[in-house]
């Protein structure tokens, strides 16, 4: 395989590689942040009645959902039942012998090298589209709850 070719499909994956660690890092900000709002709301309930009161709880319920949320972002996905061998799963599978005898066979043959990366990379975009989904989703409850509840606690 050309070198163009390797230093291609590595640029790829560690742009996937970086973008998982940006979607990881974007849930635990929005999983700090419906916290620290919980936790002040959660005082301010108590201290509040009326319609102030409700808004206060929406405030809190929407931050728990949106903890929630971003916890499904956050904890790695398991399951996959792939042998790739860029996978770690795939690679606890094997033993050390015969994981060696397989990478070797696969940078012989510049098919199998091929479509080793593009399996992990095609697998990390979708594993990524979704990431982003959710914290998107998270991101707007969390929006929404606040600006409900927020009014609520304004107009009582």
């Amino acid at each position: 395989m050309k070198e163009a070719g390797i230093w291609f499909l590595k640029s790829i994956l560690e742009t996937n590689m970086e973008l998982n660690t940006i979607s990881n890092q974007l849930a635990q900000f929005l999983a700090g942040l419906s916290g620290v709002i919980m936790a002040i709301t959660l005082t301010q309930i108590f201290a509040s009645s009326g319609t102030q009161k409700i808004g206060f709880l929406i405030i809190t319920l929407t931050c728990f959902i949106v903890i929630f949320i971003s916890i499904g972002v956050i904890r790695p996905k398991i399951g996959k039942n792939k042998l790739n061998l860029m996978y770690y799963k795939g690679i606890l599978k094997l033993t050390k012998e015969k994981y060696i005898r397989e990478v070797n066979l696969a940078i012989r043959n510049d098919k199998k090298f091929v479509e080793e990366f593009c399996e992990e990379i095609y697998d990390l975009s979708l594993e990524l589209k979704q990431k982003f989904r959710i914290i998107r989703l998270g991101a707007d409850v969390l929006a929404v709850g606040l600006f409900i509840g927020i009014i609520m606690v304004f107009v009582g």
